[in-house]
């Protein structure tokens, strides 16, 4: 699932984490190379939700959510040919 979605550009630079129970580290490599960007371990703790969460940066959150909005709507209109241009245009 997550390789499907990296595939994916508007999901290529968003975090994944995953949310695991009873991690072993040779599980814990199998899904970073899965393609998540972290893990939570259940039952939570919530500092480590804190950290891993405050450790991504809300600049890139923001920018690529704002990216995969501009993206819908470059989908969603026949008027433009270029994202590049169109996303430009929206700024």
């Amino acid at each position: 699932m997550v390789k499907k979605l990296r595939s994916l550009d508007q999901y290529q630079e968003i975090p994944i984490l995953a949310m695991i129970t009873n991690i072993f580290v040779v599980e814990r490599e199998s899904l970073l190379k899965a393609g998540f960007d972290d893990l939570l371990i259940k039952p939570l703790q919530e500092i480590a939700l804190v950290e891993t969460i405050g450790s991504y940066s809300l600049d890139t959150i923001l920018n690529k959510t704002k990216y995969i909005n501009c993206l819908t709507e470059f989908e969603e209109s026949h008027e433009f040919t270029d994202l590049r241009r169109f996303c430009m245009d929206k700024e």
